[in-house]
């Protein structure tokens, strides 16, 4: 279970080195839906973290968020054998 909780903090860490070095401000978001709050002059981005695969829960928790318009959703996906995430975008009910 530790090494889950390990490998979960090190994908997390890594996703928001990757949005900082895109130019993001980017929150930690601790016991919510999402992990990640990213910001930048365009819009707001929620992203979940996830290993491996991404549940129905999670998809279905992510699409009923009640968030403003212009912020988007997506999940992160990072496969054990994978050095890059996988980013599943979840269309806004308003901004498809």
């Amino acid at each position: 279970m530790t090494d889950i909780k390990n490998r979960l903090y090190r994908a997390k860490c890594r996703a928001r080195q990757i949005l900082i070095w895109n130019g993001y401000s980017v929150t930690f978001l601790p016991g919510d839906i999402f992990d990640l709050e990213a910001a930048d002059e365009d819009g707001m981005k929620k992203i979940k973290v996830c290993l491996d695969i991404a549940s129905k829960s999670d998809i279905d928790q992510i699409k009923k968020a009640s968030l403003p318009n212009f912020c988007k959703r997506e999940i992160w996906l990072k496969k054990a054998k994978s050095t890059d995430f996988e980013i599943i975008k979840i269309k806004n009910p308003v901004n498809p």
